[in-house]
């Protein structure tokens, strides 16, 4: 079986906590948008975390809904 090797740099991950406080949600709502597939986590030695760039997708996308 051959090995996978992925690299992230730090600053292309966030904590479900810190990306609730971004999008101005309780980290509840981040954990159903998970479970809804609307984000997807990666998880890494039990903690889960979220690309930037997709917690910063959905912030753009529910602001062009409110905004309409």
């Amino acid at each position: 079986m051959q090995k996978v090797k992925i690299i992230l740099e730090t600053d292309e991950l966030t904590t479900v906590l810190e990306a609730a406080k971004y999008l101005g949600v309780h980290f509840a709502t981040v954990y159903r948008w998970i479970k809804a597939e609307k984000l997807h986590p990666i998880r890494i030695a039990g903690q889960d975390y979220l690309a930037t760039d997709e917690v910063k997708a959905l912030k753009e996308k529910n602001k062009q809904t409110v905004e309409t």
